[in-house]
């Protein structure tokens, strides 16, 4: 029976119940926000390699200019940027080494990414991932799926079935707030089936490529195949490819062998040639709200029934107070369950929302479109933060000074105001709550605290100040 992975809606549910004959194929059925989706991540993907990415190379050893380059680079730069294996690596917000670090950093968290190198795979040697044969199931009025796989065709009816095998070999890299980059070769099978007649059709036999063929040779349904390769080219690639484009016995027995083909040369660069090519991450696990509320609801529904079936019990007429106390019991364990059932759909709720949230890509989208303006903010908020720093510099100095003076109440306010404005600031945090331990009354206690402070909090204190400190606490009687 299909693997119901991904979310789906009520018009597919009904539309399962009507051709049960053909659905008996594990294959993802996915909504619409599914595949929107995924065609989403892999424009910004597109995009973000497009605006930020630098191309670097590693020249081989062995390639014929390695010599004159490695002659013409100076210093260290002769063994450093050249390896023993030619790479092709694309950096993503590479702001190189010459620019302000406080402007990199600040950039980088407004979008949310960190800086990543995709080494881009240039044979299938280099498809590390692994391999994929995957089915995908949906009807002809889900236009985004049609859309995500690239299918176009003027004869599009809403009550057609499309049925896509994809068998690839692939490499994902995963970049910090990006989504999955992935590379890929492989050949991607679609298959169109006309389900007008099935709805007549009583068998409940389940659908097989071969058994589909073989309703085409009797006339029950009508079948039409396209296939494409993604990255493989070559001579005998092409003429593996089925001349027909209606699906039938002889097609099925063209696909079987086109499908074995790809699967022993797919590697072999003297049959086929294969050129890794970045694509849509189709088969990533993606919940959905509605999966979550159907879940819970059905839960609940079982909860109903469960009280229902109590409440209908119990008589207006009870006396015994131990019964009546059980089922008291019985009916506030009921309202619990359903109070801790109603909690974990929101807990869910904010998760899936935070997880799925494509708006955590807009400030990537908008920094590779106009840079300049994200240089403008941060170097904004660099020059508040740097008079911030300035401020609290000042009265961080001025807590040190009440200490030196065992003006204890004054430090703690200095401390105090400075951890307010810059949290981070020196050690504010750890001096106020020192200093709020402290017994005033008590010069051991005091004594305790100055030496403290002498071992563990002397960070950006002002040059001087340790003496002073050592003085003051000497000075105690």
């Amino acid at each position: 029976m299909i693997q119901a992975l991904y979310s789906q809606n009520e018009d597919w549910e009904k539309f399962s119940k009507k051709n049960k004959s053909i659905l008996g194929l594990n294959a993802i059925v996915a909504d619409k926000n599914y595949y929107s989706q995924a065609i989403l991540e892999f424009l910004i993907v597109k995009q973000i390699i497009a605006k930020t990415g630098k191309d670097t190379f590693d020249i081989p050893k062995t390639s014929p200019i390695y010599r004159r380059m490695y002659n013409q680079a100076k210093g260290p730069a002769k063994e450093k940027i050249f390896l023993d294996n030619g790479k092709h690596i694309i950096k993503l917000f590479d702001f190189g080494a010459g620019n302000n670090l406080s402007l990199r950093n600040g950039i980088l968290d407004i979008i949310g990414v960190a800086p990543c190198e995709i080494v881009v795979p240039e044979k299938v040697d280099d498809l590390t991932s692994g391999f994929q044969f995957r089915t995908y199931l949906f009807r002809g009025d889900n236009r985004t799926a049609l859309q995500a796989f690239g299918i176009i065709n003027n004869e599009l009816k809403t009550s057609d079935l499309y049925n896509v095998i994809d068998y690839l070999q692939y490499y994902d890299c995963n970049c910090t707030g990006l989504p999955k980059i992935r590379y890929a070769v492989g050949i991607r099978s679609e298959f169109r089936i006309s389900v007008i007649e099935l709805n007549k059709d009583n068998e409940e036999n389940s659908l097989s490529l071969e058994k589909l063929a073989a309703k085409v040779e009797f006339g029950k349904i009508k079948v039409d195949l396209s296939m494409k390769t993604i990255g493989i080219t070559g001579t005998k690639a092409r003429l593996n490819i089925p001349v027909n484009a209606s699906f039938d016995v002889k097609t099925y027995s063209e696909y079987k062998t086109v499908i074995e083909f790809i699967r022993n040369s797919i590697g072999d660069p003297t049959t086929v040639h294969a050129q890794p090519q970045l694509i849509p991450v189709m088969d990533e696990y993606r919940t959905s709200i509605s999966d979550i509320n159907t879940a819970v609801f059905d839960e609940l529904k079982i909860i109903q029934k469960k009280y229902e079936k109590q409440v209908s019990k119990v008589s207006d007429s009870i006396t015994d107070p131990e019964i009546a106390n059980i089922q008291k019991i019985i009916n506030e364990s009921l309202k619990e369950e359903i109070t801790l059932k109603n909690a974990k759909r929101k807990t869910l709720y904010d998760i899936d929302k935070r997880v799925n949230d494509l708006s955590r890509y807009l400030n990537i989208l908008n920094y590779t479109y106009s840079p300049n303006n994200f240089k403008e903010e941060v170097n904004s908020k660099l020059k508040e933060d740097n008079a911030i720093i300035a401020t609290v510099e000042v009265i961080y100095a001025q807590g040190f000074d009440a200490l030196n003076k065992k003006d204890l109440k004054e430090a703690l306010n200095c401390f105090t105001e400075v951890y307010q404005q810059r949290p981070t600031y020196g050690n504010a945090d750890e001096l106020k709550n020192l200093i709020k331990k402290t017994d005033d009354k008590d010069p051991d206690s005091i004594k305790k605290m100055y030496d403290t402070i002498l071992k563990k909090y002397m960070w950006l204190a002002p040059t001087g100040t340790r003496d002073k400190l050592v003085k003051t606490k000497e000075s105690l009687k």
